[in-house]
């Protein structure tokens, strides 16, 4: 096998943005191979055709880079088609979540992000999904308000946490398989909960869409 060519040796290439998408790329590949704690920036730099002065200048610390790493591979639709019923809506979210976590990389993420001890992972994992469970869950849920579905004052993020949580259950606990029946039996499940709430409850912790 022919050693890896050094950065001296590599084609150069353009700056700018193409320089941060590879950096980013590398970054969750490395993540998802090795973890937080294996994670260096020099690698990611030598990986991505870089120097390493150029991955502090667009990012202070390895952990701002793996958060703007993980935000971006995380980054699904955030507007999903309106298939003109709430039911559809949530199930293309469903679907979009299920296909970044069944994919090699996303799955290894995940479970970087779960296991991981580091206080530093966790907040960073905390704070990557706080800004992805903002803009299609309350698009998704504000439509189906529109269309008198759902009550005004639902709480649109717990929904989201109990089927993002019931996915991360059958997946990495149970290891089983999520195929589209079981996806159509969760979030007619939920929606079965929520619709027959009070128009005047909210479901869990009071937030709104």
């Amino acid at each position: 096998m022919s050693p890896r060519p050094s950065i001296s040796d590599r084609t150069p290439r353009s700056r700018g943005a193409p320089v941060v998408e590879r950096i980013l790329d590398v970054t969750v590949a490395h993540l998802a191979e090795k973890g937080y704690a294996g994670l260096s920036v020099p690698d990611v730099a030598l990986e991505a055709g870089v120097h390493k002065t150029s991955v502090y200048r667009r990012f202070a610390t390895k952990a701002a880079m793996v958060e703007a790493a993980l935000g971006r591979a995380m980054g699904h639709d955030v507007r999903p088609p309106d298939t003109g019923t709430l039911r559809g809506d949530m199930l293309h979210v469903a679907r979009g979540a299920l296909a970044f976590v069944g994919s090699p990389t996303g799955m290894a993420v995940v479970r970087t992000l779960l296991a991981d001890g580091d206080a530093e992972v966790r907040a960073l994992a905390a704070a990557v999904l706080a800004s992805q469970q903002q803009d299609a869950p309350r698009l998704v849920i504000a439509r189906g308000i529109a269309r008198g579905e759902l009550p005004t004052d639902v709480d649109a993020p717990m929904i989201f946490r109990l089927i993002a949580g019931a996915l991360l259950h059958r997946i990495l606990l149970e290891q089983g398989d999520v195929d589209d029946a079981f996806l159509e039996s969760l979030i007619d499940l939920v929606l079965g909960g929520v619709q027959r709430l009070p128009r005047a409850a909210s479901v869990g912790d009071g937030q709104r869409p």
